[in-house]
């Protein structure tokens, strides 16, 4: 059950070793930002990028993951030149 990858295991892993209660939610990137800035619940965003604006309004743990090469592999019959 749950998202599936290195990122979401580490950070599944980091959640439950500082027992800490967590629920997987895909939401739209706006919608994430909007409930982060109203600050009315526990929420949390992987993968923000640390911008000054964004410093205003969240508070940023340590990297889990930086500075890694990161590879993508392709089944070279796949046609993805839709995706843009």
């Amino acid at each position: 059950e749950g998202l599936i990858g290195f990122i979401a295991s580490r950070v599944t892993s980091v959640m439950e070793d500082a027992d800490i209660p967590y629920e997987w939610s895909l939401l739209p990137y706006q919608f994430q930002q909007d409930t982060l800035k109203r600050n009315q619940k526990p929420a949390c965003a992987i993968g923000a990028f640390k911008t000054r604006a964004r410093e205003e309004y969240l508070l940023y743990s340590k990297p889990i993951y930086q500075n890694r090469p990161l590879v993508i592999f392709a089944n070279h019959n796949n046609n993805f030149s839709s995706y843009k």
